[in-house]
């Protein structure tokens, strides 16, 4: 609970920054609220259903390979001795390949209403 109340408070801060930097001409200012990432094939950028797809199936796709890495390097660091350099050097790969697959498995996971709408008209998020 505590963690999804500090998780708003963050999306709504981050939402009125955006507001008040908009029009500004700083450089600084202008890069933190310029748009990044993937356009989508759709006219005027926006996003289709096939876009929508293909970021859920990489998303899936990673997610498995990201957890399956980590699995293998856990395995690998549980061969040699606890508290050893080797030891906690795989552990720390392998932590970093079991968060990093999750992470992009929720950014792909994201996609999901996008790529099973019907209509071409109901705006999505990106």
């Amino acid at each position: 609970m505590f963690l999804g109340t500090m998780f708003d408070v963050g999306r709504r801060m981050t939402a009125k920054l955006e507001q008040l930097l908009r029009g500004r001409e700083h450089p600084i200012a202008r890069a933190l609220v310029t748009s990044r990432g993937a356009r989508g094939s759709g006219p005027d950028g926006e996003w289709t259903r096939r876009d929508h797809r293909r970021a859920l199936l990489a998303g899936c796709v990673l997610f498995v390979v990201g957890w399956a890495i980590a699995l293998e390097v856990f395995h690998i660091a549980d061969t040699h001795p606890s508290g050893t350099r080797w030891n906690s050097v795989l552990s720390g790969v392998g932590l970093f390949f079991f968060f990093g697959g999750g992470y992009i498995g929720w950014r792909g996971f994201k996609h999901t209403r996008g790529a099973l709408r019907r209509a071409s008209s109901v705006p999505t998020e990106r």
